[in-house]
């Protein structure tokens, strides 16, 4: 597929130009290549962890559901005019308390993982952000008062998580302002490589620089000389230039 060369075009290394001039050049491009190898299995593996957690977590709140709706019916239906049948009950309202409980645990799972999300939501690049902006209104404003249920406050996190897995798994180019050193706002086009790293240039590829998210919101940085090769990695991602390799900085935390 096309962009299964695109993102073999822009692969973003940090070391000299990947041009045939050496053997020393090829062997620092390929340990550049394997580190960056490295990284993506290892997000990866994170990513498969937190789908494995939040299918069990779902899982289980839905067995959860299913048998407080079973013991409520029991419970409504019991005839309470025999001894057998109050033991029953109180048979009933034991185990109802227990999955009370867990439904409780779970409320207070979400709750903190809801405060994550709201402080990780700065650094939302804007298409994310507009995308999630539906779910994240979602967000119970204090989950004392919300009548929203465990199951519901869950599925809207997996909605959440599944948008943030999506575009931490993709390029995406946008356009951005930006502000120079004077102040001065300009229109740019900005490279997403998923939300840890980003590079913005304007179309004259005079005014370039880099970015990377923080608990602050999106860090800038002006990188004189670094426009004309933002322009080509972008050109190859939007298909108006022959695939190749672009070298371009970065920061793996």
């Amino acid at each position: 597929m096309r962009h299964g060369i695109l993102v073999l075009s822009i692969l973003l290394l940090p070391v000299a130009s990947l041009t045939a001039q050496s053997g020393s050049t090829i062997d620092e491009a390929r340990v550049s290549v394997e580190k960056w190898v490295e990284t993506r299995q290892l997000t990866s593996r994170l990513q498969a962890d937190w789908r494995a957690e939040r299918e069990m977590i779902e899982q289980t709140l839905a067995l959860f559901e299913k048998e407080l709706a079973e013991l409520q019916e029991k419970l409504a239906k019991a005839d309470t005019s025999t001894s057998q049948v109050g033991a029953e009950r109180a048979k009933l309202e034991a185990e109802k308390k227990e999955l009370e409980e867990a439904s409780a645990r779970v409320t207070d799972w979400a709750t903190r993982f809801e405060e994550r999300i709201r402080k990780l939501a700065i650094a939302f690049p804007p298409t994310l952000a507009t995308k999630l902006d539906p779910l994240m209104k979602r967000l119970p404003a204090d989950s004392a008062t919300t009548r929203l249920g465990p199951v519901e406050r869950m599925q809207n996190l997996v909605g959440i998580l599944n948008e943030v897995d999506k575009f931490n798994g993709s390029i995406v180019v946008e356009s951005e302002l930006q502000k120079r050193p004077s102040g001065e706002e300009i229109q740019v086009k900005t490279l997403y490589v998923g939300l840890g790293q980003a590079y913005f240039v304007d179309k004259t590829g005079d005014f370039a620089g880099v970015g990377q998210p923080s608990l602050k919101g999106w860090e800038w940085k002006e990188e004189p000389g670094l426009g004309g090769r933002v322009l080509d990695a972008i050109a190859s991602y939007e298909d108006t230039r022959p695939p190749g390799f672009v070298e371009l900085p970065m920061t793996v935390n």
